[in-house]
């Protein structure tokens, strides 16, 4: 049970490093469409070199949510669905669009001066890339869904379980702390009478019952 369990909030937690891959993609274009307005000041070839920048922590930032959510899936047990894995080459295809896009566009400004280009390129990418986002980001909700609601199950009949397995303890001791101690016995409690108590005392004391001191006085 321990080997399947999984905190549901991790993956929430990788698709906001999506999110954040995305939106890095969404504003790396408008760098360079700004740097070649030539309408802020600013050194030449800054805005480019940002641009870059961006584009390189966004590539890294979506394979890393790419090495999470396939290890996040591995150790579940879930199996997806035919339908879901055509999801995920779907989402996976998108990314794959955005990336090549933004390196294209970051590519092409670095290696020609034409600025006229660069904003017929920016209306022409920037909208491809916004687009295919968005569906990436949607595709990806719908292809996790079902994982996530499995995940969730999981998660609460483990809490369920070590609850159960705290009140059984909990009960446990309660009944042990009740239960009466078992009274030793005194010399002065033992019942002479009674057999059974001589037996114990004179085992407890070292002697043998069955052996009378005085006789062997009068033999000698």
């Amino acid at each position: 049970m321990e080997q399947k369990m999984q905190n549901p909030r991790t993956s929430t937690f990788i698709k906001y490093i999506l999110t954040v891959a995305l939106v890095i993609f969404y504003i790396a274009p408008v760098l360079g469409f700004v740097d070649a307005l030539d309408k802020i000041k600013i050194e030449a070839g800054i805005l480019r070199k940002v641009q870059i920048v961006l584009v390189v922590i966004g590539i890294i930032a979506l394979g890393i949510y790419l090495y999470l959510k396939f290890m996040l899936h591995k150790k579940n047990t879930y199996q997806y669905a035919k339908w879901e894995k055509q999801y995920i080459l779907i989402f996976l295809i998108l990314m794959g669009f955005i990336v090549i896009l933004s390196s294209v566009y970051s590519i092409v400004e670095i290696s020609m001066d034409n600025k006229k280009l660069f904003q017929i390129l920016f209306y022409v990418f920037e909208p491809l890339i916004f687009i295919a986002g968005i569906a990436g980001s949607i595709i990806e909700q719908r292809a996790r869904i079902n994982e996530q609601i499995y995940i969730y199950n999981l998660w609460y009949e483990a809490l369920e379980e070590e609850e159960k397995n705290a009140e059984d303890d909990a009960a446990a001791k309660k009944a042990a702390k009740k239960a009466p101690k078992k009274k030793e016995l005194d010399e002065d409690d033992i019942n002479l009478d009674n057999p059974h108590m001589v037996l114990e005392k004179e085992l407890k004391n070292g002697g043998n019952p069955f052996m009378d001191d005085e006789d062997f006085g009068d033999e000698k």
